[in-house]
């Protein structure tokens, strides 16, 4: 028996280790920024954006398969929730079907099984609530008073013991974590955001724009004219190609900076994603009704990776043809 548990146990840790494995080397094999940054070739260019475009491709079809796996409606599991659902309030046989049912159920019918469901779960059925509403606050104080000490009676008569007793976590501090670690993720993900908006929104890089374009139309309009202006179009056109080169040589750098900071977070992310993933399911796990959750990577961190796989694409934006 011993030996069957060790050997499960290393299949298991196998198992998931490939997991990892794959989608950590889908990230490593993202192609590196070439070393040429305005002065290269043009064919240099094309073969990283379709590696690039081809890698985009795949991590797409990746989220659309789980988004595929995810889906709870119409399958197994939805029934599996109904059922969890019938023996915890005791719902009839005819009241389970009318739920597995694809028919709209009518709104006395969903009041009748509301009401059940509350009286079973806190012994206050709907009615008592509607009355509480036209209370005054020393009668809505003491009414709570009397329900706190009979749900303290009922607890303490209870046999079974809950889910947060069995498995020693505590819902309040499960989700705690789970927002303080999302917290950070996503701050890390909105300050790179930033920086990317910070260049695409410069004065700057806007103004130059528009003077390239104001020189481009003087151009368009000397074209087809021959009055002697052609020394003038052959400077405006020197204008043209050395302010594109200052502007390729101050962006390109910045963005690249950039790309380079968000990758840098993109590999090291990965655990904290799988620990969002992690917490999510245990405090799903902690609900009356549970819902089986999809195995396998991530969908929030490949996302992510297609974020990064998007901004990759436009590594040649600032240069300017």
């Amino acid at each position: 028996m011993k030996t069957q548990l060790i050997l499960l146990i290393m299949l298991l840790t196998t198992f998931v280790c490939n997991a990892q494995f794959q989608t950590q080397q889908f990230v490593d094999n993202i192609p590196s920024l070439p070393d040429e940054l305005c002065k290269i070739k043009p064919e240099t260019r094309e073969t990283f954006v379709a590696q690039v475009k081809t890698l985009k491709d795949e991590i797409n079809d990746q989220i659309k398969k789980m988004k595929s796996q995810s889906k709870v409606d119409g399958n197994p599991a939805k029934e599996n929730a109904i059922n969890q659902m019938a023996s915890q309030y005791g719902l009839s046989d005819e009241e389970v079907q009318k739920m597995k049912s694809n028919k709209k159920m009518s709104e006395a019918d969903k009041a009748a099984l509301a009401d059940k469901m509350m009286m079973q779960q806190t012994n206050i059925s709907t009615g008592e609530i509607k009355n509480m509403q036209g209370m005054s606050e020393e009668g809505k104080k003491a009414w709570a008073e009397a329900y706190g000490a009979e749900s303290y009676t009922m607890a303490q008569s209870s046999q079974g013991i809950s889910e947060q007793q069995k498995t020693g976590s505590n819902p309040g501090e499960l989700a705690q974590q789970l927002q303080n670690l999302k917290s950070q993720v996503d701050e890390r993900r909105n300050n790179i955001e930033n920086e990317y908006i910070k260049i695409d929104t410069d004065p700057e890089r806007m103004a130059t724009l528009q003077k390239i374009g104001v020189w481009n139309s003087k151009i368009t309009a000397m074209t087809g004219v021959d009055v002697g202006q052609g020394y003038e179009m052959d400077s405006i056109a020197s204008l043209i190609k050395k302010e594109k080169e200052k502007y390729c040589e101050k962006y390109t750098p910045l963005y690249w900076k950039v790309l380079n900071m968000q990758y840098a977070d993109l590999k090291a992310s990965y655990p904290d994603y799988i620990r969002i993933a992690d917490l999510n399911r245990m405090v799903a796990n902690l609900q009356p009704i549970k819902i089986d959750t999809p195995i396998g990577p991530e969908i929030e961190y490949f996302k992510y990776i297609k974020n990064y796989l998007s901004r990759l694409s436009g590594a040649f934006n600032y240069v300017l043809k």
